[in-house]
């Protein structure tokens, strides 16, 4: 039934933010692999390092890989005879798109089918075992987002699945920033500390439709320094740049012109604020990326 929702009824572009697809297949694979492994199908995984996010719904982008990965899964039980294969996921990147490609050494797809994998309803499966939903789905997804998908078998055995996803725009990001927002009624000094450039521009996108103004710190030693100049309403710090040697939000709160000010620590994962101070003091929050756009209007300007 989620399936064929998903099929029929589109998400609201509000529900997108930028999305990193390495930290998606990392998720997949962790919530997948003990099953996996436990059918005798080993993971391979390879992630491009700086791979630059996409814009999309994190939810729906999740679905498309989980349905790639299950698909492996069948193709290679149905034709190992219980002997295992090899399933092997990698994310690249080539200047103007992301992709990620999902390889199984299982039969392969037959010829005549190749022309119909994605239609709603069609399947290999035996009755009672497939609804045909899973590829149309994720086909809609692809196709929604402005990618691509193709299928092809690289050798005799297995079959290749490559989703491409365009990298954003500067009118896209400023679309996902005004995404369920208007002015702020109160226009914030907001200081940013990320070193990533998708998220410096993502924030600046939001906050600018906010009509709030963005100043940017490449470290934790520059926003230090940039403190010591200016007073800021609201700071947004990368967690990593929290909790080690020269703590930033130690640092700002003692700041005569970061003192009164909101601290938001943003995380890319849970696990990366385990060496946060705990309790946080009053005024500091803690945001996980991709951001939840009205979660994170919330956070910076609600009294």
């Amino acid at each position: 039934m989620r399936d064929l929702l998903t099929l029929t009824h589109k998400r609201e572009a509000a529900r997108r933010t930028l999305v990193n697809l390495n930290d998606a297949l990392r998720y997949i694979v962790r919530t997948r692999r003990y099953a996996l492994e436990t059918h005798g199908i080993t993971c391979e995984v390879h992630l491009a390092p700086d791979l630059p996010a996409v814009i999309g719904d994190r939810t729906q982008l999740e679905q498309v890989l989980l349905n790639l990965v299950n698909n492996a899964e069948h193709a290679i039980r149905v034709g190992s005879d219980g002997d295992g294969g090899r399933i092997v996921m990698r994310t690249c990147h080539d200047g103007d798109a992301v992709s990620i490609v999902i390889e199984d050494d299982g039969p392969g797809i037959p010829e005549e089918s190749m022309s119909h994998i994605w239609d709603p309803f069609w399947t290999t499966k035996g009755i009672g075992k497939g609804t045909g939903l899973g590829l149309a789905v994720v086909h809609g997804i692809v196709i929604e987002h402005g990618g691509t998908i193709e299928a092809d078998r690289p050798d005799a055995r297995g079959a290749r699945f490559v989703v491409r996803f365009p990298l954003p725009t500067s009118q896209s990001l400023a679309a996902v920033g005004s995404a369920r927002c208007s002015n702020a009624e109160r226009a914030l000094d907001v200081l940013v500390v990320d070193p990533e450039p998708e998220g410096l521009s993502f924030l600046s996108h939001f906050l600018e439709s906010r009509g709030h103004a963005m100043l940017a710190a490449e470290d934790g030693d520059h926003a230090i320094r940039l403190a010591q100049q200016m007073a800021f309403d609201a700071v947004i710090c990368d967690a990593s740049f929290v909790g080690g040697a020269g703590d930033v939000l130690r640092a700002l709160r003692a700041s005569p012109n970061g003192a009164a000010a909101r601290f938001v620590i943003s995380a890319a994962s849970p696990e990366t604020t385990s060496h946060l101070p705990m309790p946080l003091p009053p005024g500091v929050s803690v945001l996980m990326r991709p951001y939840d756009i009205e979660e994170l209007r919330l956070v910076l300007e609600e009294t």
